[in-house]
């Protein structure tokens, strides 16, 4: 009788050390990714909502890893993602970021607009498309400028803000590593990129 309740005993013993263990496993595939990077609570602070579910993931291409987190709020278009990008090695790997950066950023992306804003003013004036009221052009230069990415001091080694209303993202790059972290909901550009900073200088802390 009381090996019977010993062997019982040991049963419900493996059983709950087999759960706890699946249990590990869960919890370690939650937090893959960049997760760890920011704390749910740090993203309800911001945002102010509990975070529902994180979904991190890893992939690597072109001498690149990157990393991803999505947290899911439960107002899903203020949910927020954060992607890190390092190079895969050493040597010519390690420029891989910064040719990125610069692809993205620099000189060449800057030389690149003007020719393309020449072509588009070109293409006004051949089909007399040209505006003419004064309000027209300025709302026109306006929308042109937001798409810009626009450099924001005091945060890592550089950092530019970029998109639209709808879609835009923060890019801060330390050293070799690029991070771009995303905030959805429906404040303006100057709120998001507040908001996008307090948490970008949480990551930088932790890379």
């Amino acid at each position: 009788m009381y090996g019977n309740g010993a062997n019982l005993l040991l049963c419900f013993l493996l059983l709950g050390a087999i759960a706890c263990k699946a249990d590990t496993r869960v919890a370690e595939k939650t937090v893959a990714g960049a997760c760890p990077l920011l704390s749910a609570s740090e993203i309800q602070t911001v945002q102010g909502e509990a975070v529902a579910d994180m979904q991190g993931s890893e992939r690597t291409s072109n001498s690149l890893s990157t990393a991803q987190c999505f947290y899911r709020l439960p107002t899903f278009s203020k949910s927020v993602s954060l992607e890190v990008t390092r190079p895969v090695g050493t040597g010519d790997s390690s420029r891989a970021a910064e040719d990125f950066w610069e692809r993205r950023f620099g000189s060449g992306r800057e030389a690149e607009e003007r020719e393309m804003a020449a072509e588009r003013e070109l293409e006004k004036k051949r089909g007399g498309e040209r505006k003419s009221d004064r309000e027209g052009e300025e709302r026109e230069r306006e929308e042109e400028q937001s798409g810009r990415p626009q450099p924001v001091p005091g945060l890592g080694d550089a950092a530019f803000w970029s998109g639209n209303q709808l879609n835009s993202s923060l890019y801060v790059r330390k050293d070799n590593v690029i991070v771009r972290l995303s905030i959805g909901g429906p404040e303006d550009h100057a709120t998001k990129m507040k908001k996008a900073r307090t948490l970008a200088e949480q990551v930088l802390k932790r890379l």
